[in-house]
């Protein structure tokens, strides 16, 4: 049966989407909108989905599927992202996105089957797509892991996973502030892991579905929806009275995908109405199996109530750039470990226990590995992977000990670091002495330098990098209003800013939309620092561009770092400067090579032979407002300027 699913022709991926059911109206808006078919922005997608019609559609090798009791494909795209870069990374995780939005919405995939050489088969730099048709068999995905992101995609229906239900009544153990902090934290992230009493259930799978029923007097219904991320456990009982009698109750571990406040709930009448039966509406413990039936009831009214929920295919998560995070509090910029926020946490905190905080070199402005400054942020501890290939804006702000929510800078172009770079920036540190430093100075407040980098807490010592000049540092008598908005934002994790935040942030700052008044005089941040070395990113991407260099132009007529310069190309005929800058945002790789290149071609000092081509390098394709204003410089100031991209 897999032979027959092999493409006996080439299809175009604009008429598979549509006749998979998926909205392409939006591909028109290309450059040439009579050909949709031709738009970059999506024909060399991997994955595509509509949220109104809950259609997700994945490009799949005929060559990677397998045939058993059914034909099946075993994927970690997951994976495939962390080693990618550029484009190739983005598309992995957008279809690792697919993979999960199908899994946890229990929703048909259909499948472009695609024949040709993959990348990596004979030598093959790029996959090279040779046939293709659509499956018009649905597929389910069967399995995923949400740790490591495999699965596994089976073609037909697969058996449904089984659904159970959680009760809340306990709310002295449990206080609504717990589940108001799920709430929060699903605002950024894409789920918020706790454990929750599974009741007499022993027998609950990993992978398997409940549902959050709230009990009581105040506002009892249905609150939320997640995934067993963990099969049950023994643990202190919830019940004092049990727990003193050493009793143990059973736990599994839930990521929650829905939380909404109780009084955004789906109330007990409303179930009653529906159809719920009173018998599980009334339920006093966990663990009761919800039947598919009124599973598909639960959901129906969750969506018709939530439509932000449960699609799983909102990507708002990511799409806005603009974040808020709180950092430990510091005495001394940041610069160094003080102790200051072990004696303001509890007991429990990481900084109580060990005296410091990842945290407290965040600004240690002389420790820069080609330009870039490697530190921790711990908002993005926990999450940090849903991160990775995106540009953040970060604000940053502290509490300090009278308790005012001090503003402190914000970051601009932060990035999250992979594993393989977290561990990369380690080694650098490790071989330059700054680790030992950093260790010295958590010795010498007394602190417990042997907690740096233990996993238990962080799982790398430093997980973001930016640059010093995308850096603004605000007055330290600049706070952000003592109100229930900033309260509710206490935790270290990262808060997604709507419009009407930012504007609530950019009020607390005197002057900052205009002043006619001298600028006081004060130290910031936004200077740039000589760089000490290369990142690997630069000598990877270096190295591709001179190997695809010498192919175009010849061995001899290529060299790298000559007279500073990145990359030059010297022929009989032209002398070419190419100008490497490894940011994902485009727009920062121009704005940070853009004043470098002109320099080397046209500054006095300069008196050898002029460039005849100027050409900025970046890991990532430009956007078409980018483009047009490379064009402009070209047309207005007749400068040689050209973009390209080498992915790595």
């Amino acid at each position: 049966m897999l032979s027959e699913l092999k493409p006996q022709s080439k299809q175009l991926v604009y008429n598979l989407v549509t006749d998979a059911g998926v909205d392409t109206t939006d591909w028109a808006n290309y450059e040439r909108p009579k050909v949709p078919a031709a738009n970059p922005k999506y024909c060399y997608d991997w994955a595509f989905w509509d949220d109104a019609k809950k259609t997700v559609v994945l490009c799949l090798w005929h060559s990677l599927m397998e045939e058993g009791n059914s034909i099946f494909q075993n994927l970690n795209y997951r994976k495939v992202g962390l080693k990618a870069t550029g484009l190739r990374m983005k598309r992995a995780q957008r279809m690792d996105r697919a993979l999960q939005m199908a899994f946890l919405g229990e929703l048909p995939v259909r499948v472009i089957i695609v024949d040709g050489t993959r990348r990596g088969e004979n030598g093959a730099d790029f996959s090279k797509v040779d046939l293709r048709m659509l499956d018009p068999v649905p597929w389910l995905v069967a399995s995923y892991d949400k740790e490591t992101g495999e699965c596994r995609l089976e073609r037909g229906q697969a058996a449904p996973v089984r659904t159970f239900l959680l009760t809340w009544g306990n709310f002295e153990e449990t206080p609504d502030s717990e589940m108001l902090e799920v709430v929060e934290e699903l605002k950024t992230a894409p789920t918020s892991q706790t454990q929750w009493s599974s009741g007499n259930r022993r027998d609950i799978n990993v992978g398997e579905q409940v549902f959050l029923l709230r009990q009581g007097d105040d506002c009892p219904g249905l609150l939320g929806r997640g995934i067993v991320s963990k099969k049950p456990f023994p643990g202190k009982h919830w019940d004092p009275v049990k727990r003193k009698a050493g009793i143990e109750a059973s736990y599994i571990g839930v990521d929650w995908h829905e939380m909404v406040r109780k009084e955004d709930g789906i109330s007990r009448d409303e179930l009653l109405d529906h159809g719920i039966p009173e018998s599980l509406i009334n339920a006093q413990s966990s663990g009761f199996t919800i039947s598919d039936e009124l599973v598909a009831k639960l959901r129906s009214l969750w969506s018709a109530r939530h439509p932000e929920h449960l699609s799983g295919m909102d990507e708002s998560k990511a799409s806005n750039s603009q974040r808020l995070a709180r950092i430990a509090y510091n005495s001394a910029g940041w610069q160094r470990p003080t102790g200051d926020a072990g004696e303001l946490e509890s007991g429990e905190t990481y900084n109580a226990k060990n005296k410091f905080g990842h945290e407290d070199w965040l600004f240690r402005a002389e420790w820069v590995i080609d330009g870039w400054r490697y530190a921790f942020i711990q908002g993005l501890n926990k999450n940090r992977k849903t991160y990775l290939g995106q540009s953040l804006d970060v604000t940053l702000y502290t509490i300090r000990p009278d308790k005012k929510r001090r503003l402190v800078a914000t970051i601009n172009g932060l990035e999250a670091l992979s594993d393989e770079q977290a561990k990369e920036a380690l080694n650098a540190f490790r071989s330059k002495g700054w680790l030992e430093m950093m260790q010295k100075e958590v010795k010498t407040i007394g602190g417990n330098a042997d907690a740096l980098g233990n996993p238990k807490w962080a799982e790398h010592v430093l997980n973001v990098r930016y640059r010093l000049e995308n850096v603004d540092t605000y007055p330290p008598n600049i706070f952000l209003p003592d109100d229930a908005w900033i309260h509710a934002r206490h935790r270290y994790m990262l808060y997604k800013l709507e419009p009407t935040d930012q504007d609530r942030i950019e009020g607390s700052i005197p002057g900052r939309r205009g002043s006619q008044e001298a600028p006081e005089s004060r130290k910031l941040f936004r200077r740039g620092t000589k760089p000490v070395e290369y990142t690997p990113e630069h000598n990877k991407m270096q190295a591709k561009l001179m190997t695809e260099l010498k192919t175009e132009y010849g061995d001899g007529c290529v060299w790298r770092e000559q007279d500073f310069v990145d990359v030059r190309v010297e022929t009989a005929d032209e002398l070419i400067y190419f100008e490497i800058k490894t940011d994902l945002d485009p727009r920062a790789v121009i704005r940070q090579a853009l004043g470098q290149i002109l320099e080397y071609a046209y500054h006095p000092a300069r008196s050898r032979r002029r460039p005849d081509k100027l050409v900025i390098v970046g890991r990532t394709t430009v956007a078409a407002e980018d483009r047009d204003y490379l064009a402009k410089l070209c047309e207005q100031f007749a400068l040689p300027l050209s973009y390209r991209v080498v992915s790595i």
